[in-house]
This record gives structure tokens, sequence and C-alpha cells, in this order.
């Protein structure tokens, strides 16, 4: 299953070549993580649109899409979430994690949402 599924918008995009494998459609590629101290290191995660052939240019997409992600804790609409590449997840920990951007539409009215699909907005910078 992909990381992640596009739903609707023009994201922007950069030229990527992955060098240590095939990267599959909807993954989720980090770039760069939040640190302890929640200071951004710039551009932090990208999403493949297409899959891209190891050591093949292709392209990532980097911000400006609204994708179907599932969620790795009870997150709420409008909220900052984060990528947790150790289970594919958007979470609400910045810690250690890539800046994904917001909850747009949490899919559920009430309840916990940990584990079921959200849609995020794909805002992926950070300032430091």
């Amino acid at each position: 299953m992909a990381d992640t599924v596009m739903r609707s918008g023009s994201p922007q995009v950069i030229d990527y070549t992955p060098s240590s494998g095939d990267v599959a459609q909807g993954q989720v590629i980090v770039l760069s993580t939040v640190q302890a101290n929640n200071t951004g290191l710039g551009l932090t995660c990208g999403i493949a649109d297409r899959a891209i052939s190891n050591n093949v240019k292709g392209a990532l997409s980097v911000g400006d899409g609204q994708y179907n992600c599932t969620a790795g804790s009870n997150v709420a609409n409008y909220q900052v979430v984060y990528w947790d590449d150790t289970n594919n997840k958007v979470v609400n920990t910045s810690t250690n994690n890539s800046l994904f951007g917001y909850v747009v539409d949490r899919q559920s009215a009430s309840g916990d949402v940990t584990n079921s699909t959200v849609t995020c907005m794909h805002k992926p910078t950070t300032r430091s």
C-alpha cells in the first residue's frame, strides 16, 4: 500500500534521484527531520506522485497537494502533523519526525482517528 494517495491540488515539484532503491508511487521521502528543540531544517519531505527507478531522475512533490494518509496518533482538523518514517504515518509528535503539513479532514466527526485515514495539506517547509 502507498504511504499517501493524492486527492487534489497542483503540487510544486523538485528533481530527485534516488540512490538507495526504487521509490514507489505515493511514497514519502524524508529530506530532513525536526530536531529535538523543534527547529526546522528547511524542506522536510517530498512525495513521489509517480514511481521513480533507482539512480534515475524523477520528481518529488514538495507542497500544495492534498493527500490521504494514515494517522499514527489522534489528530484534529487543522492541526500540524509530522511524518513518522518508521511507521509511515502522520503524527502530532515533531521530535525526530519530518513536518508534513496540516490535517484538513480527519474524516470522522468524533472518536479517535489513530490508524484511520485523514486528509492532509502537504506543506513540508519550516523556518529555523
